[in-house]
């Protein structure tokens, strides 16, 4: 009986634990897991909600008061766009706040390694000296571009930054999503603004028509949807034209946020490819795969060893990242 537990106790071993938890279960990062691991929100997922509504509502407004008028009176056009550029946004947002940013997988921490580890070591890289900081929560040497976000408590490959909007950090893996959804909402903001001023024409035409007064007030009565859009759009499209310019800049001279930040404008980029595959390299390439499987079972063996982190990748692979593979 003995024998045939530990038989059995082997080949759930050998299974990797097909019988224990899976891995978010267990996650002992900040992220927020639904849909049986399929999702994963940042801790500030209430920040995520206020930016939908901010997204949703005046398009829902924009969509019931103003595009009617415009679609009767020039072309249903200006309705299917209107949608459009609303669920494009509202995807771009989600898909940015719902995937790994770039998440390096924490190791086990070295045996006997109190007081031996190094606070940092320099690699080359395209011939550029860069220093790679020991990470002492993930208990590694942070890759190239890499940075420990505290307020997810990972460390995220080719960090940008903690968006306190889509609530998440922005990594190598959705930074293209992000820059997507705020273009697009730039767009939206343009699209909403534009029509809106035009509802206000159609509205001044009608009174013409009609022979009442064209007054400022009389027109507002007829559209004051029209007008609150116009103001609300126009304050937005400050805080998101720059935000556009500062990350086209950043994406012309392949940095991130943080590093422009923390960079010395007279040290060299060992990043910068030019102009065009700087944005190629952003736009133009696939997300690399997770390397984290977030849905499969956390490794016994790592369980047994301690279960304050199941995020265990083999060594070759985090010394491909330690020397910028893939960078």
């Amino acid at each position: 009986m003995v024998e045939a537990e530990q038989d059995a106790s082997a080949s759930r071993a050998r299974r990797g634990g097909a019988d224990g938890p899976k891995v978010y279960e267990v996650w002992q990062g900040n992220e927020i897991f639904c849909c049986n691991g399929r999702l994963m929100f940042g801790p500030n997922w209430k920040n995520l909600v206020v930016s939908v509504f901010l997204v949703l509502v005046p398009s829902v407004f924009f969509c019931v008061f103003v595009l009617p008028s415009l679609s009767s009176t020039y072309s249903v056009a200006f309705l299917i766009v209107g949608v459009c550029l609303c669920a494009f946004s509202l995807f771009c947002l989600l898909r940015t706040a719902t995937m790994d940013p770039g998440i390096v997988p924490r190791r086990p921490r070295p045996q006997d390694s109190h007081g031996k580890i190094k606070h940092s070591k320099t690699v080359t890289v395209n011939g550029h000296a860069v220093v790679l900081r020991w990470n002492h929560t993930a208990n590694l040497y942070q890759p190239p571009r890499a940075h420990h976000c505290a307020i997810n408590d990972n460390c995220i490959e080719k960090f940008d930054h903690h968006c306190p909007w889509v609530g998440t950090t922005i990594g190598r893996r959705n930074y293209k999503w992000f820059l997507l959804f705020v273009w697009s909402t730039l767009a939206l903001c343009v699209y909403v603004l534009v029509c809106s001023a035009l509802s206000l024409k159609v509205a001044h035409d009608d009174l013409e028509e009609e022979d009442k007064s064209t007054s400022f007030d009389r027109i507002l009565a007829r559209q004051p949807t029209a007008f609150v859009l116009i103001v609300f759009c126009f304050l937005m499209m400050w805080f998101l034209g720059g935000l556009t310019l500062f990350h086209c800049f950043l994406v012309s001279t392949n940095q991130t946020t943080y590093e422009n930040i923390r960079r010395s404008r007279k040290e060299a980029n060992p990043y910068d490819r030019g102009f065009w595959r700087n944005w190629g390299e952003v736009m133009c390439t696939l997300a690399p795969p997770s390397k984290v499987s977030f849905r499969e079972r956390a490794l016994p063996a790592l369980e047994s060893r301690s279960k304050k982190d199941p995020r265990s990748v083999e060594p070759s692979a985090v010394r491909d990242l330690e020397a910028g593979v893939g960078n």
